[in-house]
């Protein structure tokens, strides 16, 4: 995109849209002789309107070729300049507001996730219990068993839930004329290009800044339907991303949060009967731009279903990666897959479909006889004995 603008190219603006110019080329130039050769004037350029299906258009003796609608290039141009944008979309905030009033809510929504709708369903399940539903209060305290949360997030939450800021932007933003300045029908040169680009896109971003604008104001009024503990417990969450409880936890990693679960001691059986025991380890699930990796054993680790004795391995799974969306039950079910993979993967001696077998060498430290008395009590499971 940005290539438009280099050098001192000349581009042509005829009716909303861009055209570059054309390579010379005999077949193109004996088509272009049957068009009309115009004066590129505003009289002309109306009489016109009912020829703007043409591609090419001539000025000059150059051809040029319609490339893009003005508009898709704003859009196209906030899509994917990557170096700019970010910059004139802080510039543009920051001349309407020095707070954090446009904090996104993309990271509370992400805990909120985990810690409701997951973490629930892996603290019923170690502590085996068959309670149906946990309600918030529930795990609000819960996490406060385990964690103190300072009193100045009680004043955090009723910061973060004031909305009017916010409100009083929004109405700024739809106070101002945002309709697009087009440049004028003719010649028009990079450096001219870039400098319409550049001020035209402000209004672009104001445009649908306002759009994230309403979506937060109407999520922060969600929010005030909650308890302030629950809203205070959650930034306190957001700026301490650590937490583990009765085997599931999560933390962040610069900007994304990883969820886990523990599997405890347990044992594997090979194909002939001996028996195997693997140490606990954490199976984990990134969430990266809503969406969810495929489960992996965050700690210094090996299996048969680990290609490498090492922390961070990802686990091998018969489905494709997942990627799904980062909803709580896709969560839930990467988690457990990883899990299940580890637990009960090594089962079929004729369909084997992990990296190593049991047998090697580097699992012979993982020995455990039988009448160990941890097996014989239960304490330790054998988790694949029925499925050899």
């Amino acid at each position: 995109m940005n290539r438009l603008f280099e050098k001192s190219h000349k581009y042509y603006v005829d009716l909303g849209y861009l055209y570059l110019p054309l390579l010379f080329d005999s077949d193109i130039e004996k088509q272009a002789q049957l068009l009309e050769e115009f004066r590129f004037d505003e009289i002309e350029s109306l009489k016109r309107k009912e020829l703007k299906e043409n591609m090419l258009l001539k000025d000059s003796g150059i051809l040029y070729v319609r490339s893009v609608n003005l508009d898709s290039l704003l859009e196209n141009f906030r899509s994917f300049d990557t170096e700019n944008i970010p910059g004139i979309r802080k510039d543009v905030l920051k001349s309407y507001s020095k707070d954090s009033v446009f904090r996104n809510l993309k990271q509370i929504k992400t805990l909120q996730c985990i810690i409701i709708g997951v973490m629930p369903f892996f603290i019923k399940k170690n502590k085996r219990i068959e309670r149906k539903r946990f309600t918030e209060n529930d795990i609000i305290g819960i996490i406060k068993e385990h964690v103190d949360i300072t009193s100045e997030y009680n004043k955090k939450a009723d910061e973060y839930l004031d909305y009017k800021p916010l409100e009083k932007i929004l109405k700024e933003f739809e106070e101002k004329d945002l309709s697009i300045e087009y440049p004028k029908c003719g010649i028009i040169e990079s450096n001219s290009l870039k400098k319409w680009v550049f001020r035209e896109i402000r209004k672009v971003i104001i445009d649908s800044e306002k759009e994230k604008i309403k979506t937060m104001i109407h999520e922060k009024q969600d929010y005030i339907e909650k308890n302030r503990e629950y809203i205070a417990t959650l930034l306190f969450l957001r700026d301490n991303p650590k937490l583990e409880i009765d085997g599931f936890g999560f933390f962040k990693d610069k900007s994304n949060y990883c969820a886990y679960v523990r599997t405890g001691e347990y044992v594997l059986s090979d194909f002939d009967r001996t028996l195997y025991k693997f140490p606990d380890c954490r199976v984990g699930v990134f969430v990266v731009d809503k969406k969810i990796t495929n489960p992996f054993v965050i700690d210094n680790y090996k299996h048969p279903f680990l290609d490498y004795h090492q922390s961070g391995g990802n686990i091998c799974i018969r489905s494709s990666p997942l990627s799904k969306r980062s909803n709580a039950e896709n969560i839930i079910e990467s988690l457990n897959t990883g899990i299940n993979t580890l637990f009960y993967g090594y089962t079929n001696r004729n369909d084997f479909a992990g990296y190593h077998k049991l047998a090697k060498k580097q699992f012979i430290e993982n020995m455990i006889s039988r009448d160990d008395k941890r097996i014989k009590s239960g304490e330790l499971e054998i988790k694949n004995d029925l499925f050899i």
